[in-house]
């Protein structure tokens, strides 16, 4: 194993240990090392993002060097999943909801570790997750959205050969008569053309970065009072910057795709809010939603 423990890109939780164990099957001596890192302070979070996540991505550049055949790397993730639903299976997320996100792959993109971990972290960070598993066909996925109050759909490809089915899934989405955001993350993202990617709400290449742009969409959601006041902020923000631009609540509302008795709703404080709502109407202004939910 010099060989392998050579190749593997290391940091303070000792990947390279934990990769050799999960390798070989070692999976009390696999608990044992994490259970370790939890007894030393650590929290599930550090311990999903900083050993699991790091370790998944040596295994699968292992698998491509040849230095792990097909078998030991199914074993090491294998284990990994194993671990991670040991850890997250009794937690409760703290505080309020933050919002409703569906996770999956597009048709032929097979790896779902990755995404599983996303779910985990999202649902312990506040998020109601529906994980939807891999390969999961548009039709089936755009009626699922239809029926289901989702704020964000999040697509994780790890091949670029598998960029034309999120971008299928994303097309269909942004037909939708409700608003979706949509967030692309995994490793594949890294190498693609991002003129490609123009659609997609949010684009994110690591597990890190996807939980912390989330989370950013949503954080001034998190009331430092009750619904009724932020909804009635909201509304008074929406009416001002339409003011200032010289509109009517008509031309927001063509502008945003929204109705305009739904336009008035908001401004009124009297419409709850998610995500995609929020994005049409930042994207009509030319602002960020963080700029259009933030507190002055």
């Amino acid at each position: 194993m010099t060989s392998l423990s050579n190749s593997i890109k290391n940091n303070e939780y000792n990947l390279s240990r934990y990769i050799t164990l999960a390798v070989e099957g070692e999976i009390d001596q696999v608990t044992q090392l994490v259970d370790s890192y939890i007894s030393d302070g650590k929290t599930v979070k550090d311990v999903l993002l900083k050993m699991f996540m790091p370790s998944l991505v040596n295994i699968g550049d292992l698998w491509k060097k040849g230095l792990l055949n097909i078998a030991e790397e199914h074993l090491a993730v294998t284990v990994t999943l194993s671990q991670i639903e040991r850890l997250t299976q009794s937690l409760v997320p703290n505080g309020e909801i933050i919002g409703t996100a569906a996770i999956c792959t597009p048709v032929g993109e097979k790896h779902f570790i990755g995404p599983k971990v996303v779910s985990e972290l999202m649902r312990l960070s506040g998020w109601n997750v529906h994980f939807l598993g891999t390969e999961m066909p548009t039709e089936d996925l755009i009626q699922f959205l239809g029926e289901k109050e989702i704020d964000l759909l999040v697509l994780s490809i790890t091949l670029e050969e598998n960029l034309p089915g999120v971008l299928e899934i994303v097309k269909a989405v942004k037909a939708m008569d409700k608003s979706v955001v949509t967030m692309l993350g995994g490793s594949g993202v890294e190498s693609i053309d991002e003129n490609l990617l123009n659609d997609v709400d949010i684009i994110s290449s690591d597990v890190s970065s996807a939980i912390i742009e989330a989370s950013r969409l949503v954080s001034s959601t998190t009331l430092n009072g009750n619904l009724e006041d932020y909804l009635s902020f909201i509304g008074e923000k929406v009416k001002r910057t339409r003011i200032l631009k010289g509109w009517n609540q008509q031309k927001l509302a063509d502008e945003s795709g929204l109705d305009r008795t739904y336009i008035s709703s908001v401004e009124n404080g009297k419409q709850n809010l998610t995500l995609g709502v929020l994005l049409r109407i930042g994207n009509a202004f030319g602002i960020d939603i963080q700029t259009l939910i933030n507190r002055e």
